[in-house]
């Protein structure tokens, strides 16, 4: 499961917590222009990189490509 918000402060919240709860996480510039501390995110790295730190943060591993295409049931 995941939960999907789209705004500029809510956004982050909810993708901590999702973290927290075990959800799948995504983002992008289409969900926000902005990056939790309110600063501009200049591309998707930078959002990236943050639910990276919220999902280690809740003891959890980021997926690899390789890790996901199988949890997702596709081919290599």
């Amino acid at each position: 499961w995941q939960a999907t918000v789209i705004g500029r402060e809510e956004v982050w919240k909810v993708h901590r917590r999702a973290a927290e709860l075990g959800g799948n996480l995504r983002t992008g510039l289409e969900d926000s222009f902005y990056l939790p501390d309110g600063a501009k995110a200049s591309s998707n790295g930078p959002m990236i990189e943050k639910l990276a730190e919220y999902a280690r943060s809740a003891g959890r591993e980021v997926a690899s490509p390789a890790e996901a295409r199988a949890m997702m049931g596709l081919a290599a």
